[in-house]
C-alpha cells in the first residue's frame, strides 16, 4: 500500500517527503516544531488516512511538556498533555477514522487553512473540533471573522467555505484537535453547526470539553479495544455536541419558562380544547409572535408541545387507573376515544390499549 503525506513544519526546521516515512533536518538546536495533520492519499482505498509523524512528535511533545509544566494546569490541559506523552495514534475502520493532536503555533505565515483547499475525500466530508487551550487563533466562515481564544473551539467541516489561521497580531495559539471521519455523526454535526455556528465557548468543565480529552486521551494512548469502542465513543461525543447546542439556542431559563408556562396552563385546562390564541393573548402577544418565541426557545411548535402534556396525562391514567378511553379522552382533551387513538398511536406506535397492556405486564 502506497502512501503520499504533506508535513508542515513551523520552525526553520525541514522536511522531506517520502512514500513511507519521513527525515526531518532540523536547523537549530531547539526549534520549536508544530506539525499540522498530514493528509494521506491511499492509493488502493477509497478513503483519507491520517498520520502524524513520530520523529517530529517526540520533539514537539518535548518542547510541550516543557512550556506547560513552568505553569498551573489546568485538569483539562494535564489531561490531554498526559496523553501526549505517550506516542499517539490513529484509528482507521471500514467507515470510521479518527486522529488527534497537540499544537502550538508561532508560525503566521505557516498556520493557514482553507476548507476548500485541502485535497478531498471520495467518501464525504469529515469533522475537526479544535480547542484553544492558550493564546488565540481566528475562524472565519459565512458568519465572519472570529477570535477563538482559551476556553472556546470551532467545529470545521471539510470540504466547506471556512478558514482559520493564526492572526498577525497573535503570540501563539495552543490547542488540541480531533479529527475523525463517520458519516452518520458528520452529518448530524453539520446540521447543529449550520443552526448553532461554527465557534463555541466552552468551559473546561463542561462535559463536552471533557469528552473531547478523553477522546484525545484514549486516541492517544491507543485505549481503544477496536472500532466498535471508537465509535461508541463517538456517539457520545455528538450527544454532548447535540445537547450544548440545544443549550446555546434555547437557553434553559427561557425555555423552562415558556413550558412551565403552558405545561400549567394545560394542566388546568385538560378536559378544555387549548387554544394557541388564548396563550398568546396571556403573554400580551400575537398568536404569530407568541408561536415564533415559543419555537425559538424551545426548539418545539405549542401545538405540539399542548399535545404531549395532554399525552403525558393520558399515560400516567392508563397506567395508573381503570378508567375507560372515553373517560380519558373526555378528561384530557380528547374529542373522543378514536381521537385519542389516533393522536396516542402516532407518538407511541401502540393503542392505548396494549400500551396499558405492556406497562403493566
Amino acid at each position: 500500500m502506497s502512501v503520499k503525506a504533506k508535513v508542515v513544519s513551523a520552525s526553520s526546521g525541514t522536511a522531506r517527503m517520502s512514500r513511507m516515512s519521513f527525515t526531518v533536518k532540523p536547523t537549530e538546536p531547539a526549534p520549536i516544531i508544530a506539525v499540522r495533520s498530514a493528509m494521506f492519499y491511499l492509493v488502493n482505498s477509497r478513503f483519507v488516512h491520517f498520520v502524524i509523524v513520530q520523529k517530529l512528535l517526540q520533539w514537539f511533545r518535548h518542547v510541550l511538556y516543557s512550556l506547560f509544566v513552568t505553569k498551573s494546569v489546568h485538569s483539562l490541559q494535564r489531561i490531554v498533555l498526559n496523553a501526549w506523552q505517550r506516542d499517539p495514534a490513529h484509528r482507521a475502520g471500514s467507515h470510521i477514522t479518527a486522529l488527534v493532536g497537540l499544537e502550538t503555533r508561532r508560525d503566521h505565515a505557516a498556520y493557514d487553512w482553507h476548507g476548500l483547499k485541502r485535497g478531498g475525500t471520495t467518501r464525504g466530508a469529515y469533522i475537526i473540533f479544535q480547542y484553544t487551550l492558550d493564546g488565540f487563533g481566528h475562524y472565519h466562515d459565512y458568519a465572519g471573522t472570529r477570535r477563538v481564544g482559551a476556553g472556546q473551539a470551532f467545529t470545521a467541516i471539510v470540504p466547506s467555505d471556512h478558514r482559520y489561521y493564526l492572526p498577525a497580531e497573535s503570540e501563539g495559539w495552543t490547542f488540541f484537535w480531533l479529527l475523525f471521519y463517520h458519516p452518520y455523526i458528520v452529518e448530524r454535526m453539520a446540521r447543529v453547526q449550520e443552526r448553532a455556528g461554527a465557534v463555541w465557548a466552552i468551559g473546561q468543565d463542561q462535559p463536552l470539553a471533557q469528552r473531547a480529552a478523553r477522546i484525545f486521551e484514549r486516541i492517544a494512548g491507543r485505549q481503544f479495544a477496536d472500532d466498535l469502542a471508537l465509535e461508541h465513543a463517538l456517539f457520545d461525543f455528538l450527544f454532548d455536541y447535540e445537547r450544548f447546542a440545544e443549550d446555546l439556542l434555547h437557553p434553559k431559563p427561557a425555555r423552562e419558562g415558556l413550558l412551565t408556562f403552558v405545561r400549567r396552563y394545560v394542566q388546568t385546562h385538560l378536559d378544555e380544547p387549548v387554544d394557541v390564541a388564548k396563550l398568546a393573548a396571556l403573554k400580551e402577544m400575537s398568536r404569530s409572535h407568541f408561536t415564533h418565541e415559543f419555537r425559538r426557545k424551545t426548539g418545539l411548535t405549542p401545538a405540539a408541545f399542548i399535545a404531549d402534556v395532554r399525552l403525558d396525562e393520558v399515560t400516567r391514567r392508563l397506567i395508573s387507573t381503570n378508567d375507560k378511553l372515553e373517560a380519558i379522552a373526555a378528561a384530557t382533551g380528547f374529542a373522543d376515544a378514536n381521537h385519542l387513538c389516533k393522536v396516542f398511536r402516532r407518538r407511541y406506535a401502540l393503542t392505548p390499549g396494549d400500551y396499558r397492556r405492556q406497562v403493566r405486564g
